[in-house]
């Protein structure tokens, strides 16, 4: 029934990752374009001040950070984070994770992070918003995104590309389409355990290698991920539905 109203009354069908394309031709749709997602860049980044200020609210002074945000499920790969963020303790004493996400949701993983012995490293800072998860993302030496589902795109990923930050994406879904291995970030499986947190160690070890995986990030969000492209690309496809539901009344 699905595929049968798409092809009688959709004109132009589009995907935010061509890995999504790929799943919904597999499931007998037609997929017409990928139009990657993208953010409105702010006009003004998180002064010191106000990363100084995040940072004390949640008692994050002089520690190094990484976090993981957006809606907490085993799916998200919390679990596998926290496997990782066991095997980095060793090496990075001050060390915390921080968990930008509704509180009440984690309260669920607190078992596992207790039975990981990484408890006392995880900072959950409930639902963040506006300047202040702006701030949070500036904060951060390495965003952590270790979805062990399909990840569609992974926009999370692009917020922290717009503070300059590196990160470190699973291999699942379109997240690959928007980190550069090597370049931008890491892509790993995050059932790889020893993989997955090798890969923040790196970064961690080595900050004039995070700021340049940033600085490339950045520039990156610049020149292929803003709304302005996402709003031309969408243009140009009601113009051609239009002008296919034009062409198909007459």
């Amino acid at each position: 029934m699905i595929r049968s109203i798409l092809a009688s009354e959709v004109d132009r069908f589009t995907v935010v990752s061509d890995e999504l394309g790929e799943a919904v031709r597999a499931n007998g749709i037609r997929v017409d374009r990928t139009i990657h997602n993208a953010v409105r860049l702010k006009r003004d980044l998180p002064t010191p001040e106000q990363v100084q200020a995040l940072r004390a609210r949640f008692g994050l002074e002089g520690k190094r950070l990484i976090a993981i945000g957006g809606r907490l499920h085993d799916l998200k790969g919390v679990r596998e984070m926290f496997r990782a963020l066991a095997r980095l303790r060793g090496e990075f004493t001050d060390l915390r994770l921080i968990v930008m996400g509704r509180e009440e949701a984690y309260r669920g993983f607190e078992p596992v992070a207790r039975e990981l012995g990484v408890a006392d490293l995880v900072v959950p800072t409930g639902w963040l918003d506006g300047d202040e998860l702006a701030a949070a993302y500036a904060a951060l030496d390495v965003l952590v995104s270790p979805s062990i589902c399909f990840e569609t795109f992974g926009l999370v990923n692009l917020e922290a590309m717009e503070m300059s930050r590196p990160v470190v994406v699973t291999s699942f879904g379109g997240c690959p389409e928007v980190v550069r291995e090597g370049e931008t970030g890491f892509v790993a499986n995050p059932f790889d355990t020893e993989t997955f947190a090798d890969r923040i160690a790196r970064l961690l070890r080595d900050p004039e290698l995070a700021r340049r995986m940033g600085a490339a990030g950045r520039r990156l969000l610049e020149e292929r991920f803003t709304v302005e492209r996402l709003a031309d690309e969408f243009l140009e496809e009601y113009a051609l539905a239009l002008e296919l539901r034009t062409a198909r009344a007459s």
